[in-house]
């Protein structure tokens, strides 16, 4: 029974898929060069630091084959590496660029810590195993069951029910679909609004 229990908490804690996955890459890239041109005029290899790091995830997030990349050159198992190196280089680089006891180092070691996090709970099986590419239609059901006006997906349903569509499901990834919760949509025919309109 243990083990059963320990199996499934296991399981629950990749919870991160590819395309939140990809949300992330590009959100994380955007606080490091937000971060170098904070830090550009103050301390010149924090920002330094910082634009290698961005350009590092950025570039990266560009060549992936996951929802948001843009040439998809790497496999998803692949990103995971580079994840790996990017984490590493900004939990030792403030020490390799003179500065690990200023206080700007802290920024890279809360940085590195939250990368790391981001690795053990996104979910790297979701990739055909022949090709290393990632499952693109499970990958994109996958993104979480908030509610929000706009997300990735809505459910299976947008992938198993496709009798009523006209043409056949885009082979292309798709970046975000919209999604309308508890939404009523009521038409009628009136000659002219009410006035309380």
């Amino acid at each position: 029974m243990m083990t059963t229990g320990l199996t499934q908490a296991r399981g629950l804690t990749k919870t991160i898929s590819p395309a939140q996955h990809a949300v992330l890459d590009y959100g994380v890239a955007a606080t490091f060069f937000a971060f170098g041109f904070f830090a550009l005029s103050r301390h010149r290899p924090a920002a330094a630091l910082a634009f290698v790091n961005g350009a590092m995830i950025l570039g990266m997030s560009f060549l992936t084959d996951y929802p948001g990349g843009v040439f998809p050159l790497l496999s998803f198992h692949a990103h995971r590496t580079g994840d790996i190196a990017q984490a590493a280089l900004a939990g030792v680089g403030p020490v390799l660029f003179g500065f690990g006891n200023d206080p700007e180092a802290t920024y890279f070691y809360g940085q590195a810590a939250s990368e790391a996090g981001v690795i053990a709970a996104t979910d790297w099986t979701l990739r055909d195993e022949t090709t290393g590419r990632v499952d693109r239609a499970r990958a994109s059901t996958l993104v979480g069951q908030s509610r929000i006006t706009w997300r990735f997906t809505t459910s299976n349903t947008i992938f198993d029910e496709v009798a009523h569509r006209p043409w056949p499901m885009p082979d292309t990834p798709w970046l975000i679909t919209p999604t309308r919760s508890d939404a009523l949509f009521a038409h009628s025919m009136i000659a002219r609004a009410p006035p309380s309109l």
